[in-house]
């Protein structure tokens, strides 16, 4: 249950950075898939922190 709403947060926020980081480059065009697939990378590594601290936090329960 953990895993899953670590997950729903994760992917949340990466929509939210991708977001983000489409509106401080608003002055720019994005006309090619590439820029697109650079923003998204971008934005879900923004948020990998999340999952790394989930699946942390899980091995830290099992070897309890």
């Amino acid at each position: 249950m953990t895993l899953l709403v670590g997950v729903i947060v994760w992917m949340i926020g990466a929509v939210v950075a991708w977001f983000q980081i489409r509106h401080w480059n608003r002055g720019q065009s994005f006309d090619c898939p590439r820029d697109y697939i650079i923003l998204s990378l971008l934005s879900i590594l923004s948020w990998a922190i999340y999952p790394i601290y989930a699946l942390e936090w899980i091995s830290n329960e099992l070897e309890k």
